[in-house]
């Protein structure tokens, strides 16, 4: 588990975007040319590490439908007043 941790960390360092306002960011078009389990494991990770807590199995699959190719922006509300919002290139994660 510990190798599998440590190549989704380094997998999610090439999809980081950077952004002026500080907050979490990754690249939407880098994210969904993944296959669909490593979206998975990527946005799992991704959310567990910055909200502290894994989101729920339909909220995954929700929001893995809502990131496909060709889908508009949005936004979808998480545990602990998260919000996660994405824009025709970049995910953002902040907190409310």
């Amino acid at each position: 588990e510990g190798a599998e941790t440590e190549l989704i960390t380094l997998a999610l360092r090439g999809l980081q975007a950077q952004v002026s306002d500080g907050d979490a960011a990754l690249r939407r078009q880098e994210l969904v040319a993944q296959s669909s389990a490593n979206q998975r494991r990527l946005l799992q990770h991704w959310c567990r590490s910055h909200t502290g807590q894994p989101l729920p199995s339909r909220q995954l699959e929700l929001l893995l439908q809502r990131l496909a190719k060709g889908q508009p922006p949005g936004v979808m509300h998480l545990a602990a007043d998260w919000q996660l919002r994405w824009d025709r290139s970049t995910l953002h994660l902040q907190q409310r």
